[in-house]
């Protein structure tokens, strides 16, 4: 597990969260409320034959950016994962390791204190299902990036949603980018997730990690730290070892089985901590 997010739980942990939380939903009822769709992107086949870096994207994985208006970074990132340009997501890496390594992790106190100010927040949703809430950019920090496991399923690009939540007469918008990439299934996973039907396809998509009460806070308190995983080949491993065999998914059905693979993703981003 990563130091920084050892001590994010640490402040999870404290008093005071809950009351913290209150007042984040009573500030999102005073705001202006706007809801547009992010760029969605699937990264090049030629990214996964390469060696470790930060920003290789894993497979059974979406992932969030979001960065400063009138930044360069998601225009490079699309471009970057669209068209497998490996050396530009090799020397961003290096920049947000940096970040990673040196933003601090707020009091939760100080960092609610932050978001309640910043002139924007956003929720992400796939469908109804609210996958991450609450996301900011504050001190003078450009991007931030989150990780949602993802079963290989059905995801139309079309049902991303961004829910932008402006104080009044402050339009900044945040640009933002998913980056969702598959994970290898075997015929019978494939009929499984196949099978989820159009109007449950949220099945497909788990919210971040530290949801639900934390979701609300994961911004606040990091203040978009960098959770990109694809710099750990052992995660990538262990994602790669998921499976259901063909007699657990006659025995669980076809939408049992689809959720089952998504959890046990879930649950293996949990324990590596991202």
């Amino acid at each position: 597990m990563h130091p920084k997010r050892e001590q994010i739980l640490r402040e999870f942990a404290k008093e005071g969260l809950a009351q913290q939380v209150q007042r984040l939903r009573a500030d999102e009822h005073r705001r202006i409320v706007q809801t547009r769709a992010p760029v969605v992107v699937t990264p090049h086949p030629a990214l996964q034959d390469s060696t470790d870096y930060l920003l290789k994207p894993i497979k059974g994985t979406v992932l969030l950016f979001w960065a400063r208006p009138g930044t360069t970074l998601i225009g490079v990132l699309e471009k970057a994962y669209s068209t497998g340009d490996e050396r530009v997501l090799r020397q961003l890496s290096a920049d947000f390791q940096e970040q990673l390594d040196t933003r601090p992790v707020q009091p939760i106190d100080v960092a609610f204190e932050k978001l309640l100010s910043a002139p924007v927040y956003f929720d992400v949703m796939y469908g109804s299902r609210t996958v991450a809430s609450s996301l900011a950019l504050v001190d003078e920090i450009d991007y931030g990036a989150v990780v949602f496991a993802y079963n290989g399923g059905e995801l139309r690009d079309a049902d991303f949603q961004i829910i932008e939540r402006y104080r009044d007469f402050e339009r900044a918008s945040y640009d933002t980018l998913i980056v969702k990439t598959a994970p290898d299934l075997s015929t019978v996973e494939r009929q499984a997730v196949d099978a989820v039907p159009e109007h449950l396809l949220e099945m497909n998509v788990a919210h971040t990690i530290m949801c639900p009460l934390a979701c609300v806070a994961i911004a606040a308190v990091v203040i978009a730290l960098v959770t990109c995983a694809g710099g750990c080949k052992m995660l990538r491993e262990r994602l790669d070892e998921v499976e259901l065999t063909e007699e657990q998914i006659k025995r669980l059905g076809s939408l049992a089985s689809a959720r089952d693979l998504l959890s046990m993703r879930r649950e293996i981003l949990d324990e590596f901590g991202v």
